[in-house]
Protein backbone atom coordinates (compact mmCIF):
# COMPACT_ATOMS: atom_id res chain seq x y z
CA UNK A 1 0.00 0.00 0.00
CA UNK A 2 1.21 3.26 -1.21
CA UNK A 3 2.45 5.61 2.17
CA UNK A 4 0.32 8.57 2.55
CA UNK A 5 2.90 11.41 2.14
CA UNK A 6 2.43 12.71 5.87
CA UNK A 7 6.48 13.89 6.75
CA UNK A 8 8.46 11.90 8.99
CA UNK A 9 8.97 13.58 12.10
CA UNK A 10 12.90 13.05 11.71
CA UNK A 11 12.65 15.14 8.27
CA UNK A 12 15.39 17.63 7.75
CA UNK A 13 13.75 20.31 5.75
CA UNK A 14 14.99 21.61 2.02
CA UNK A 15 15.01 25.55 1.76
CA UNK A 16 11.91 26.34 -0.77
CA UNK A 17 14.51 27.04 -4.02
CA UNK A 18 15.93 23.36 -3.60
CA UNK A 19 12.73 22.46 -3.03
CA UNK A 20 11.74 23.38 -6.35
CA UNK A 21 14.72 22.47 -7.99
CA UNK A 22 14.80 18.75 -6.83
CA UNK A 23 10.95 18.11 -8.09
CA UNK A 24 12.52 20.01 -11.66
CA UNK A 25 14.98 17.54 -11.90
CA UNK A 26 12.81 14.24 -10.96
CA UNK A 27 10.63 15.83 -13.66
CA UNK A 28 12.92 15.97 -16.25
CA UNK A 29 14.20 11.92 -15.26
CA UNK A 30 10.63 11.11 -15.35
CA UNK A 31 9.59 12.75 -18.59
CA UNK A 32 12.56 10.99 -20.08
CA UNK A 33 11.65 7.64 -18.74
CA UNK A 34 8.57 8.83 -20.46
CA UNK A 35 6.54 7.81 -16.97
CA UNK A 36 3.76 9.47 -15.67
CA UNK A 37 3.44 10.84 -12.59
CA UNK A 38 0.95 8.19 -11.48
CA UNK A 39 3.00 5.08 -12.47
CA UNK A 40 6.34 6.71 -11.21
CA UNK A 41 4.35 7.21 -7.44
CA UNK A 42 3.03 3.71 -7.88
CA UNK A 43 6.57 2.01 -8.37
CA UNK A 44 8.08 3.91 -5.88
CA UNK A 45 5.19 3.23 -3.71
CA UNK A 46 3.90 6.71 -2.30
CA UNK A 47 0.89 8.73 -2.49
CA UNK A 48 0.70 9.78 -6.25
CA UNK A 49 -0.82 13.57 -4.83
CA UNK A 50 2.50 13.68 -2.22
CA UNK A 51 4.34 12.93 -5.76
CA UNK A 52 3.25 15.44 -7.33
CA UNK A 53 4.11 17.72 -4.54
CA UNK A 54 7.37 16.49 -4.45
CA UNK A 55 7.51 17.74 -8.18
CA UNK A 56 6.23 21.06 -8.02
CA UNK A 57 8.67 21.56 -4.91
CA UNK A 58 6.07 22.18 -2.04
CA UNK A 59 6.83 19.60 0.12
CA UNK A 60 10.37 18.31 1.37
CA UNK A 61 10.69 14.62 0.90
CA UNK A 62 12.68 12.22 3.49
CA UNK A 63 15.69 10.31 1.96
CA UNK A 64 13.57 6.75 2.22
CA UNK A 65 11.04 8.20 -0.30
CA UNK A 66 13.86 9.73 -2.47
CA UNK A 67 15.78 6.57 -3.11
CA UNK A 68 12.31 4.73 -4.06
CA UNK A 69 11.43 7.83 -6.62
CA UNK A 70 15.23 7.32 -7.67
CA UNK A 71 14.93 3.74 -8.06
CA UNK A 72 11.64 3.93 -10.18
CA UNK A 73 13.26 6.26 -11.82
CA UNK A 74 16.51 3.70 -12.58
CA UNK A 75 18.64 6.44 -11.56
CA UNK A 76 20.78 6.59 -8.66
CA UNK A 77 20.44 9.09 -6.12
CA UNK A 78 23.72 10.42 -6.02
CA UNK A 79 22.99 12.10 -9.62
CA UNK A 80 20.15 13.67 -8.12
CA UNK A 81 22.77 15.31 -5.28
CA UNK A 82 25.03 15.89 -7.67
CA UNK A 83 23.01 18.29 -9.76
CA UNK A 84 21.39 19.77 -6.41
CA UNK A 85 24.88 20.36 -5.50
CA UNK A 86 25.96 22.35 -8.67
CA UNK A 87 22.38 23.94 -8.10
CA UNK A 88 23.73 25.54 -4.92
CA UNK A 89 26.95 26.23 -6.15
CA UNK A 90 25.65 27.81 -9.28
CA UNK A 91 23.18 29.78 -6.38
CA UNK A 92 25.96 30.97 -4.72
CA UNK A 93 28.18 32.17 -7.76
CA UNK A 94 25.22 34.05 -8.88
CA UNK A 95 24.39 35.68 -5.29
CA UNK A 96 28.39 36.31 -4.80
CA UNK A 97 28.55 38.23 -8.08
CA UNK A 98 25.30 40.41 -6.92
CA UNK A 99 27.48 42.03 -4.09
Amino acid sequence: MPETGMPDEDQTCLDEHTSRHLGIILKRARHKMSLSQNSLSEAANINNSYYCSIERGTVNVTVRKLISICDGLQIKPEEVMRTLHHFHESKNDYEDRKK
